[in-house]
């Protein structure tokens, strides 16, 4: 009965393949799993569940003798191989078709590259993105640690892409303090943004020194605050406490931790960039913050 109820629905699905060769092999299949439990109640279940597999196989290959590890990876993908063990069993002991762990490994993490690239496609920052994926392409890294790198890419740009590009002053303390083991996967990132985009990113140092920001909406009346009390008085009057904290509250430093800067922390380009020494971290000041950062660098009134 078993036997009877699989043959008939070989019979109804062989229709569904174009090819001589995968229909026989259906058939094969059907009398291969019969062969492994001649009363296993699932094995009509098992058979339909293979189908997909065989389907695919129908659609990519005129031949058996064109199914090969390369070509079966990139014609069906690690992902279905791996829910279709018993159809592969069947392949490799009928054909001796054998895809080894690290073609699978391999597979898998192109086709998570395909995913990450895909799902950002519409992002205001995808040609950023796609611009390390070339690079990262023509390196000779491992496609494991190109998947991480850019993985990581992805996940930085999704949190702080959105807003500003370059990024902005503190964005990369604050992604690292909330995501501390993604530092190495993430410093290749932004080597390549300030070689290829001439941004003026850095790296922070090893030292959590800039603090995640509290409550936002707090920050930003502390903010308004403090910028009120500029646009009554002056910048060139205010006090040096006051600079300190427009730039601590904006950048995400600690107040303390900016008292002790001095002059000689700020270091303006010929271009008229400015970039703040912190230890032996370097963070760009933007451009709307820049007016303090000098009035800091010409000492207290």
């Amino acid at each position: 009965m078993n036997r009877e109820s699989v043959l008939r629905e070989v019979t109804l699905t062989q229709h569904v393949f174009s090819n001589q060769w995968t229909r026989e092999a259906w058939l094969h299949f059907a009398d291969w799993l019969l062969a492994r439990g001649p009363e296993n109640p699932k094995v009509l279940a098992q058979l339909r569940a293979q189908q997909p597999l065989f389907e695919r196989l129908d659609a990519a290959f005129a031949s058996s003798n064109e199914v090969r590890e390369p070509a079966l990876l990139q014609a069906v993908g690690s992902g279905l191989l791996r829910t279709h063990l018993l159809g592969m069993q069947f392949l490799e002991s009928h054909f001796g078709i054998v895809v080894s762990n690290a073609a699978r490994a391999e597979s898998s993490d192109q086709e998570r590259i395909n995913e990450i690239l895909n799902s950002a496609r519409h992002e205001t920052w995808f040609q950023v993105l796609a611009s390390y994926h070339e690079h990262l392409s023509a390196s000779a890294l491992s496609i494991r640690t190109r998947r991480m790198y850019l993985s990581t890419a992805k996940s930085y740009l999704q949190a702080y892409g959105p807003q500003d590009l370059p990024w902005r002053a503190g964005d990369l303390e604050r992604y690292l303090n909330a995501n501390p083991g993604a530092r190495n996967s993430l410093g290749g990132f932004v080597r390549f943004c300030r070689q290829k985009f001439n941004w003026e990113v850095f790296m922070p140092g090893q030292g959590r020194r800039l603090e995640p920001l509290g409550d936002a909406v707090e920050a930003v009346m502390k903010l308004a605050g403090l910028l009120a009390e500029v646009d009554e008085m002056g910048l060139s009057n205010v006090n040096r406490k006051t600079v300190i904290d427009i730039l601590s509250t904006a950048l995400g430093l600690s107040s303390e931790r900016m008292r002790e800067l001095t002059a000689d922390n700020l270091a303006v380009s010929a271009e008229g960039s400015i970039t703040l020494n912190v230890g032996a971290e370097l963070v760009a000041i933007p451009e709307e913050l820049a007016p303090f950062a000098l009035r800091l660098k010409e000492g207290p009134v």
